[in-house]
């Protein structure tokens, strides 16, 4: 006589109503863009759009596009991947996020490694970041850098400011000329 393990799968004999089912994040992404890492970034940072436009210009010379980049900046919603996971704007800004080709969320100096390890010229960088010590340093780097960022970008010509506001002010007091009251 075979037993079976108490309670398992008898839900679907006993008349058991169904748990309704919340669609994975990475079925909210078409299926071509679900295979490839997403990148989500502040394009009203002009360091941050210098940077970026240099991977979409390694990522467009490639024979199919390995990458997609999505700028979060601004008043438009939130791409899905980011709200089911409840990520709000305002962290996805401050801290570089990629949703790998996996569907989890990687965030700092792990994020660049998730899009280099699919562009020309970079790739040869992920295997550096397996040495014992590489990533964790990384990673402290990426912290001061992105605690830091408004103040560095000051040095750089900028059209528009970056989109989150400095610390303890907002966005019309950190120079956003949309929120400007002049």
């Amino acid at each position: 006589m075979l037993l079976r393990r108490q309670g398992a799968g008898l839900g679907r004999f006993c008349g058991a109503a169904a748990r309704p089912r919340t669609p994975h994040p990475r079925a909210l992404l078409s299926t071509a863009a679900a295979a490839r890492p997403q990148v989500f970034y502040d394009g009203q940072c002009p360091l941050c759009a210098r940077e970026i436009a240099h991977y979409q210009r390694l990522n467009e010379s490639l024979p199919e596009p390995a990458v997609d980049f999505h700028n979060i900046a601004g008043e438009g919603p939130l791409p899905p991947a980011l709200e089911v996971r409840g990520i709000s704007r305002d962290a996805a800004l401050r801290r570089m996020h990629v949703l790998s080709a996996e569907g989890e969320i990687v965030r700092n100096a792990e994020a660049f490694v998730e899009f280099w390890a699919r562009m020309p010229y970079w790739r040869w960088l992920v295997p550096l970041t397996k040495v014992p010590g590489v990533m964790p340093t990384a990673n402290a780097a990426y912290s001061w850098f992105a605690e830091r960022r408004l103040k560095l970008r000051e040095a750089m010509p900028a059209e528009v400011p970056c989109a989150i506001p400095e610390e303890g002010k907002g966005r019309a007091e950190a120079g956003d000329p949309e929120r400007s009251s002049s």
